[in-house]
């Protein structure tokens, strides 16, 4: 994904406030470069474990407001967390690569060719249901690769020499931990 410029965004952002009698304050103008800067959703602790000025309490204030305004966009996956990226009118239009096991999101684009079959297969199903499409959003649901290599033993040689040989889950936890974002999610 390109990076937008920082004044388009704060400007489109301010815009949305205003119209809705907010001010776009100095705490969210550090939410929305946390946001902008990260290069993926996150949830309310990597925004404020990224800005330790922020105070979470604060940030989830803010990101209902900015969710209001439609300068932010709440995506929930299967773990408690939700995570907040900024909106695709104010950024670009992207898709998402879904750990089930973390909750973990990956941003990701496609080429314009595939954007475009993507369009006409969507209107063509659309048809047939007589449905009228505003916009898509494709979400990939899969497994991240510190998940796989938590779940099971990388088969990757070059990695012998970080990972000891043979592998057990049990023995080896600690190293499983560390490699894993949410290893909650795996270990309990």
């Amino acid at each position: 994904m390109t990076s937008v410029a920082d004044t388009s965004v704060d400007e489109k952002v301010a815009s949305l406030l205003m119209e809705t009698g907010h001010r776009y304050s100095a705490v969210r103008r550090r939410l929305v470069k946390v946001l902008r800067t990260a290069g993926k959703p996150l949830t309310n602790s990597q925004i404020t474990d990224s800005d330790n000025s922020l105070v979470q309490s604060s940030v989830y204030r803010n990101l209902n407001v900015l969710e209001e305004v439609g300068a932010v966009t709440r995506i929930n996956t299967n773990d408690e967390f939700a995570r907040y990226e900024l909106a695709e009118h104010i950024t670009e239009h992207h898709h998402h690569m879904i750990c089930t096991n973390c909750g973990d999101i990956a941003d990701f684009s496609l080429p314009s060719s595939a954007e475009e079959s993507l369009n006409l297969s969507l209107r063509k199903a659309a048809k047939d249901v007589s449905f009228n499409i505003d916009s898509h959003r494709l979400d990939s649901l899969g497994t991240c690769v510190s998940c796989q290599y938590v779940l099971s033993p990388p088969a990757v040689e070059s990695l012998r020499t970080v990972i000891p040989t043979p592998w057990d889950p049990r023995r080896h936890r600690d190293l499983a931990i560390s490699a894993c974002p949410r290893p909650d999610a795996v270990w309990g």
